[in-house]
């Protein structure tokens, strides 16, 4: 092990001194030039010694249907943890599982217990909840881990719960 006695300033300004001289805008497109170039290599590198990729760091994705667009965005967490981490412009945090309740609703009082009691009533047990929103009493989304599948006539219960814009049991 080699120690080093230049104080952290005078390493800096040896090694990346240049760069900072440089104007803001050229610094900024080096900085992601060279983001892209690591990645690139990395990639290259990987598939070089016959390794095989096995999933994406973070993915965004419109999807068109009839007169809606909608947008979702995922990541992977820990390269093994699939996310979502946002919904129709809202920030929301939720691993996927088996059994998703996803809710869109009005961002009011009492929404989650009346949520709560309806699945509780029905033997549904909440295993996570996940909540977002645009801005305080505006649009929402629950995304609700449940530990079985929702029925159909459960699901039209949950969207005839007061303030609830759309409800939909999903499966994994």
């Amino acid at each position: 092990m080699v120690a080093i006695e230049a104080p952290i300033g005078a390493r800096q300004s040896t090694r990346v001194g240049w760069l900072l001289r440089l104007p803001y805008p050229v610094r900024n497109a080096l900085g992601r030039w060279r983001t892209l170039l690591s990645m690139i290599l990395g990639v290259g590198i990987a598939l070089s010694i016959g390794m095989t990729l096995l999933a994406v760091i973070s993915a965004e994705m419109d999807i068109f249907t009839g007169d809606y667009t909608r947008s979702v965005t995922g990541t992977l967490f820990g390269g093994k943890h699939p996310r979502i981490v946002e919904i129709k412009g809202i920030e929301i945090e939720a691993e996927f599982s088996p059994h998703m309740l996803y809710i869109t609703n009005d961002d009011k009082p009492g929404f989650i217990g009346r949520l709560g009691t309806l699945l509780g009533e029905n033997q549904v047990n909440i295993a996570t909840f996940h909540l977002g929103r645009d801005k305080p009493g505006g649009s929402a989304i629950a995304i609700v881990q449940v530990d079985q599948p929702l029925s159909p006539a459960l699901t039209a219960r949950i969207a005839a719960v007061e303030g609830v814009v759309q409800a939909k049991a999903l499966g994994f």
